[in-house]
């Protein structure tokens, strides 16, 4: 079924950009804005083309890969009543994802924590100035500072969450619902998560965090994503795709992961 998305390009109050895809509730008010984070691969179709010709593997290229195949995908699935918008990494590297507007990354997106923590960044702070921009953009006035928000990292995407856990801003806590991570992990184990539990103790106990585990994930995932569920409480929960380990099963996650986020009202 097709779906109508706008592409935004929000700004924060020091100039720095992004762009993202937007798609407006059914009605005039949203309940909920659903806030999700891509991993690699995924961007607009034509990009996405390129990449795969330039890497020689022509299932990059796979427009059920692509920014628009899981907009319309998370929409199908989510009520009429609630938004959805899609980060795009700040820049893409090939088919790599950077998201360099909210962690300090090396060339190939992966983070650099203590780099991060030297640059004082405040992720917390540049997503509401980000989703704020989009209110003041958008032409239905769908959001409010009072819509609440499901923020989702996939993949490489789910850095972006590490670092606003990191941040822990409690403004935009206040406003966040809750918190899915679906097959987080990144080429190089043990630097997805750098959080122990004494740094959870300020987050607000009555946001869940939900972890989604495919059988794309091995070892080295599986284990980091274990221990960050006994440090921050988080829980794990594997699903079946398919059976084969392949980027197939890996971005049909998504869409299990939201079906089975219907048990707790999504």
């Amino acid at each position: 079924m097709p779906i109508t998305c706008a592409l935004f390009v929000v700004v924060d109050e020091n100039g720095m950009s992004n762009q993202l895809l937007y798609k407006s509730p059914g009605t005039a008010n949203a309940e909920r804005l659903f806030v999700f984070f891509p991993g690699d691969i995924s961007d607009f179709p034509g990009a996405v083309s390129a990449d795969a010709l330039t890497a020689g593997d022509p299932e990059l290229a796979r427009y059920d890969f692509t920014l628009d195949s899981i907009a319309r995908q998370i929409s199908e699935q989510i009520s009429p009543e609630d938004a959805l918008v899609l980060f795009r990494p700040s820049r893409m590297m090939g088919h790599f994802s950077i998201y360099s507007n909210f962690v300090e990354c090396d060339w190939l997106g992966l983070p650099d924590w203590e780099g991060h923590r030297r640059q004082e960044r405040n992720p917390g702070k540049l997503i509401l100035e980000f989703l704020e921009d989009l209110r003041r953009q958008q032409a239905d006035n769908s959001l409010s500072d009072k819509t609440r928000l499901i923020l989702i990292g996939f993949s490489k995407g789910s850095i972006v969450i590490s670092s606003l856990l990191e941040d822990m801003n409690r403004a935009l806590f206040s406003r966040v619902e809750k918190i899915i991570l679906i097959d987080p992990g990144l080429p190089r184990p043990g630097i997805l998560f750098p959080l122990h539990r004494e740094k959870f103790s300020p987050f607000p106990k009555g946001i869940p965090i939900r972890i989604y585990a495919s059988p794309y994930c091995r070892n080295e995932r599986v284990n980091e994503m274990m221990a960050f569920a006994n440090e921050s409480g988080a829980r794990l929960q594997f699903i079946l795709t398919d059976h084969d380990v392949s980027l197939n099963t890996h971005f049909k996650a998504i869409t299990v992961a939201i079906e089975q986020e219907k048990k707790f009202d999504i």
